[in-house]
């Protein structure tokens, strides 16, 4: 079925639902999409919004957005969050969309008022690398017994496979 922009009928069309926000916390996410040819700031820099899916637990599929804003002030901002997606970020970056597009980290997001509405929004520093948990899991394996541990010599990664 095709609409006719000339004559729309809204009869049979339900209301759009509003969906309640996302209650502050930290997320495990996917960078959705990225929209590079957007607006610039008020100051005439440069900004990227981008999408963010939850990626597990309740709220599973639900989006966050965000900006990524490309002047002096927004540097350290944006060193954190493409550090926090893996990027490298010890030597220069060609930055482009796609070297952010999937990628994932952890966002913690807090309520603030926007325009009069309650929204969830990313903290100025609440992006973390995704790996974090993992990291911390081989921490404490090597602190327990550093010559068994993943990636030890003769540790557990250097077992021969059991065919």
């Amino acid at each position: 079925m095709s609409i006719d922009l000339n004559n729309l009928d809204f009869s049979h069309v339900e209301t759009a639902r509003s969906f309640p926000i996302l209650p502050a916390g930290r997320y495990a996410v996917e960078i959705l999409s990225v929209k590079a040819d957007g607006p610039c700031t008020k100051n005439g820099d440069e900004m990227w919004g981008f999408q963010l899916a939850v990626l597990d637990g309740p709220f599973t599929g639900r989006r966050v957005f965000d900006n990524l804003i490309f002047s002096e002030a927004g540097l350290p901002r944006l060193k954190l969050i493409l550090k926090a997606l893996g990027v490298d970020v010890s030597r220069p970056v060609r930055m482009a969309p796609d070297l952010i597009l999937h990628r994932k980290c952890y966002v913690t997001l807090e309520i603030k008022a926007y325009n009069g509405t309650q929204q969830s929004k990313p903290r100025f520093d609440g992006y973390e690398p995704l790996v974090r948990e993992i990291d911390q899991e081989l921490d404490a394996a090597v602190e327990k017994d550093p010559e068994n541990a993943p990636g030890a010599p003769g540790g557990v990664d250097d077992e021969e496979p059991p065919f």
